[in-house]
């Protein structure tokens, strides 16, 4: 089975984009082929070199697209780039594909993309998972009850409806006539526009270890989704290249970043020496914060409690 696999990145996240590829590879079924579809936004043909050797683990074919930033001049960028948006536009480039898996860079495939790729769709246009926070995010919105708020870092998209339907102009649309509303990005502006369009995927297939109150009502899909991933993905802020990370599951992204070309001396000690450096500044700011502010405000809280 041929499966049309659809991402972004920018040369920022290569060396994760090339990870998640790899993991897909060594993680795929001997019959399942591949075509990688990659929105572009800058990638250097040096670590295009190093995603083309991932041919050694499996072939496949690829393609890059570069994205014309232009088509998303009127949606925010908040904290993250605008390339987060880019989820919207395989409509416009991938012309001649009709259904892709659309994944994020920071993730790990654990298994075969087959499953989902094949799913029943029925007259939906995009599958994804439950996002942790579906609840809240529902009622934020007005999504009505009976539907889901789904988070995008997989999706399965039938893009010959999306041609037919011409859900690109609908997404842009909703930009302009509903800002106030848009928090996540992307993920809210796809979730509001296609809640009644969308397919409910199972958890395994984004399985995000969420610490902090999730809203999933089934608890044993949740515990199973993290014991036994499709795809792991690393959504919060720490992410597991992180020198300090702490994150689930981290060990799985080295296990597989340690078959790619990335894994050199020559890498391993910028990312290293990177590493220190981010960490250091972090903690240079956390006692100037503490030392200047946080102290001294302290001292007078007491002086004015001892009047």
């Amino acid at each position: 089975m041929l499966i049309n696999v659809c991402t972004l990145s920018d040369n920022n996240y290569a060396q994760h984009l090339g990870v998640m590829l790899a993991s897909i590879l060594v993680n795929a079924n001997d019959s399942d082929l591949f075509k990688f579809h990659v929105l572009d936004g800058g990638i250097t043909e040096e670590n295009k070199v190093r995603i083309n050797k991932l041919k050694a683990l499996k072939d496949f074919e690829i393609e890059y697209y570069i994205v014309n930033n232009d088509d998303l001049k009127d949606c925010p960028a908040t904290y993250l780039p605008i390339a987060s948006y880019y989820n919207f536009l395989p409509q416009k480039y991938l012309t001649d594909v009709e259904r892709i898996v659309f994944l994020d860079s920071d993730m790990i495939v654990m298994d075969s993309l087959a499953e989902i790729y094949s799913i029943d769709m029925g007259d939906k246009v995009i599958a994804g998972c439950e996002d942790p926070i579906s609840e809240e995010n529902k009622v934020r919105l007005g999504i009505p009850q009976e539907y889901f708020y789904f988070n995008t870092g997989t999706m399965v998209m039938d893009l010959k409806a999306w041609r037919e339907q011409d859900i690109l102009s609908q997404l842009l649309q909703y930009v302009v006539d509903y800002p106030e509303k848009i928090k996540f990005m992307d993920q809210d502006i796809l979730n509001d526009v296609l809640y009644a369009k969308s397919l409910r995927l199972p958890l395994r297939w984004n399985s995000i270890c969420y610490p902090f109150g999730h809203t999933y009502k089934d608890k044993a899909e949740y515990q199973e989704a993290l014991t036994h991933p499709g795809i792991i993905h690393y959504a919060m802020k720490d992410k597991p290249w992180l020198l300090d990370s702490q994150v689930f599951r981290k060990e799985e992204y080295w296990k597989v970043y340690r078959q790619t070309p990335w894994y050199n001396a020559r890498d391993l000690t910028a990312w290293f020496i990177t590493s220190c450096t981010k960490i250091t500044l972090k903690h240079i700011r956390q006692f100037i914060k503490f030392r200047f502010i946080i102290k001294p405000v302290e001292n007078w809280i007491k002086t004015r409690k001892g009047r």
